[in-house]
């Protein structure tokens, strides 16, 4: 008994045949897929082009994201100095009425016989802390 083998193609017919990296269309959908290509080609340009627009947008947004970042941390900067520089000056005014409280203080508990009237030391004091002022 021999037994003699015969190769004869398949009648069944696949979609698509995945063969490594390349994707085989069979014949017979080959024209169809090519002539519905060539029909929207145009659509398909389209569609790539907004694809392009859409990903130049993204760099473009993360880009200013990132310079709105920097600003908010330069005024964040600037607003600390300025409230420091406000706390000095601050801090100098109250360092200066302390001073005059405790001249004033002084003077009145030590004038008891002095030809100083309270009206002359103001006006003593006021251009001491006018003085200081242009200091």
């Amino acid at each position: 008994m021999s037994r003699d083998f015969e190769m004869v193609q398949s009648r069944r017919t696949l979609s698509v045949a995945d063969q490594g990296n390349a994707v085989v269309i069979p014949p017979a959908q080959n024209s169809r897929m090519s002539d519905a290509i060539a029909d929207n080609f145009g659509q398909i340009l389209e569609l790539a082009s907004g694809i392009v627009e859409i990903e130049k947008m993204k760099v473009q947004s993360a880009a200013v994201l990132k310079q709105m970042e920097e600003s908010r941390k330069n005024l964040l900067a600037e607003a600390e100095a300025y409230a420091t520089k406000k706390n000095a000056d601050t801090d100098g005014v109250v360092q200066k009425m302390q001073m005059v409280r405790d001249m004033m203080r002084d003077f009145y508990q030590y004038n008891n016989n002095a030809n100083l009237s309270g009206e002359d030391f103001s006006r003593i004091i006021s251009s001491i802390v006018s003085e200081m002022g242009r200091l």
